[in-house]
């Protein structure tokens, strides 16, 4: 699929971080780094690029840590502004905001997604959705195709040499 088809997702660092470690009893002690490995990891999965947007500045010692896979993180403290301040600010300059989809519970970032047309999901909801990705079964190898067209003639006399059994 073309880049320019892609979906780019956007999530409010902070309340998506604190939205997962009350939605999931193992996930209370998870790190805002390892919530981003798997948010990655979803995003890996389903094909598409995002945006993970922290209020403050970058922790002492993360400095290195920018992007992790298809996601980008950033501190809104880089820019001198809030996290949702620079959510909206992205909404308001994407040429095409239809294609953004923005992941936070405030009420103030999912109104100005609604505002721009941009698809908004709850924290908790893209929060499900993740799981149930996750804890979907991985599909069944697929049969070889000789299984479908049986031995062959040779094949199947060999066979029939190595269990003795006698052509009738």
């Amino acid at each position: 699929m073309p880049d320019l088809f892609l979906i780019m997702y956007i999530f409010d660092g902070y309340n998506i971080y604190h939205a997962a470690r009350k939605a999931l009893e193992q996930w209370s002690d998870i790190t805002v780094m390892s919530l981003c490995e798997y948010i990655a990891g979803d995003l890996h999965y389903i094909k598409q690029p995002g945006k993970m947007i922290f209020d403050g500045i970058r922790p002492r010692g993360r400095e290195d840590i920018v992007q992790l896979g298809g996601l980008s993180i950033y501190y809104s403290g880089d820019y001198d502004t809030d996290a949702d301040t620079l959510i909206e600010d992205i909404l308001d300059h994407d040429s095409a905001p239809k294609r953004l989809t923005v992941v936070s519970s405030d009420r103030r970032v999912r109104a100005a997604a609604k505002r721009r047309k941009a698809i908004s999901l709850t924290s908790h909801e893209y929060l499900a959705e993740m799981v149930r990705r996750y804890d979907r079964p991985a599909p069944a190898p697929r049969d070889a195709e000789q299984k479908f067209q049986g031995l062959t003639p040779a094949e199947t006399k060999y066979w029939m040499k190595v269990f003795g059994i006698k052509e009738e």
